[in-house]
């Protein structure tokens, strides 16, 4: 999805997204996101995150594992 905060382009099929804009999923939620129709909405009601913002963090500490996994923690507590 595109993001006029950041300049971020809009993507889709056969336009893949640069690789700091992308969110690691399991294969059930890859296929929930597609069925929800509405990219930011899925984001932000079934998952209650900015993806972006969540992408972009995690793209800044690859390679540092530590940082990363708090990262997705920090996400996963505000789901609950």
């Amino acid at each position: 999805m595109a993001d006029a905060r950041i300049a971020k382009p809009i993507t889709g099929i056969g336009i893949r997204p640069d690789d700091r804009f992308v969110l690691p999923m399991c294969g059930k939620h890859h296929r929930a996101q597609h069925a929800a129709g509405n990219e930011r909405q899925f984001w932000q009601v079934e998952c209650g995150i900015d993806p972006v913002i969540y992408a972009l963090a995690l793209y800044s500490v690859t390679g540092d594992f530590s940082a990363g996994t708090a990262i997705i923690q920090a996400a996963l507590r505000l789901q609950r």
